[in-house]
């Protein structure tokens, strides 16, 4: 419970940092392709640590 206040606390002091900075420019295609190939690696790093951690639970794993 505690995490979640100190969390909202920091809260202001991000955003108004996060104001000051400048906005991105402009996106082209190769910041796109980028993008979206950090997500789908992302999501597929997501999904394998959470079947490594449903099979340690289950007891699969030889770990």
């Amino acid at each position: 419970m505690t995490a979640f206040v100190n969390i909202f606390k920091l809260l202001p002091l991000i955003i108004s940092l996060l104001s000051v900075l400048p906005g991105a420019e402009a996106m082209d295609g190769g910041d796109a392709i980028a993008f979206i190939l950090g997500v789908a690696i992302s999501v597929v790093g997501l999904c394998a640590c959470l079947g490594f951690y449903a099979r340690k639970r289950r007891g699969d794993v030889g770990m």
